[in-house]
């Protein structure tokens, strides 16, 4: 084979147009046809890079998108999944301490009207129409457009806002963390005895004396007392005794039912008008002075 440089024209063409460099310019010419048409080079690169994948250190730009993508892919379906969750537990809820239990921190939640009224009419009556009176509500259902609730809470106070469809406020409420405190506990039942209970110290009473003496009051006073009575038949167990606290709080006192039950011993809570509460701890210590009655500073009557 000649190398050396062609010396004319006519040398250069007819080095150019022999055998040989028409044979490679053709395959070369084969291959860039087959891999437009068939995309064998990327495939094959491709099924390269698949197999070496794991042998290849995780490192460089490419890589660290990667991770960022599937983290924030990760968090966001944790946050949907935890979403669904407390909206879930929110339409189950059956009391408004539930409702409180769910808020979520720097966050609210959503429910309907319906749902709202089910949870309001199911509070004792003296800590409903310390939320808000029911005719205020009857004002806001009236007006046609009432179609959601909406709680948040600012620091210690809990918001209810009461929306229309185009979410604009038609009625707001702010709910003292006194008064949560009464829906929180006014709903939820404390293992063991009225003894264990310092805010009752010194005022509890037979259970069988208290209703009996209740049962001589007026009915506006009895319903200041006991505003939903049907809710202590509902609990199962027996009342052996009750107990009323010594403080005022929102215009309410607070009444402990100790139940005795298959699991022990448990006490209910409910909140009674203030000056009823009152006029029944009159008669109660008349009653139990008359008996001569009286243990470790508790007010006891045992009646056969």
């Amino acid at each position: 084979m000649n190398w050396s440089e062609p010396k004319d024209f006519r040398e250069w063409a007819r080095r150019t147009f022999t055998f040989r460099p028409l044979i490679v310019v053709l395959l070369a010419l084969g291959i860039c046809v087959s891999e437009l048409r068939f995309d064998w080079m990327e495939t094959v690169i491709g099924a390269y890079l698949t197999t070496t994948n794991s042998l290849r250190p995780e490192s460089g730009n490419i890589w660290e998108v990667d991770h960022q993508t599937v983290t924030a892919r990760t968090a966001l379906e944790q946050i949907i999944t935890d979403r669904q969750s407390v909206q879930n537990d929110i339409r189950g809820a059956e009391s408004l301490s539930q409702i409180l239990a769910q808020i979520p921190k720097d966050q609210g939640i959503m429910i309907s009207t319906d749902h709202f009224c089910r949870l309001y009419f199911n509070l004792p009556q003296i800590i409903a129409e310390e939320i808000v009176s029911p005719f205020s509500l009857l004002k806001i259902a009236a007006q046609g457009d009432w179609d959601r609730v909406y709680f948040d809470t600012t620091g210690d106070l809990l918001n209810i806002y009461m929306l229309n469809r185009s979410n604009q406020v038609l009625y707001q409420l702010e709910v003292v963390p006194d008064l949560i405190y009464h829906i929180e506990r006014g709903e939820v039942a404390f293992d063991g005895t009225l003894e264990n209970l310092a805010d009752f110290t010194g005022r509890i009473y037979d259970a069988r004396l208290f209703f009996e003496t209740v049962e001589l009051l007026e009915p506006e006073v009895k319903n200041g007392i006991i505003a939903q009575p049907a809710g202590l038949l509902e609990i199962s167990g027996r009342i052996a005794r009750v107990g009323i606290s010594d403080e005022v709080k929102t215009g309410g006192i607070e009444l402990g039912f100790e139940f005795q039950t298959v699991d022990g011993s448990k006490v209910y809570f409910i909140r009674g008008n203030e000056w009823d509460v009152w006029r029944l701890k009159r008669h109660l210590e008349a009653a139990v002075s008359e008996s001569g009655r009286r243990s470790d500073g508790k007010f006891t009557e045992n009646l056969p």
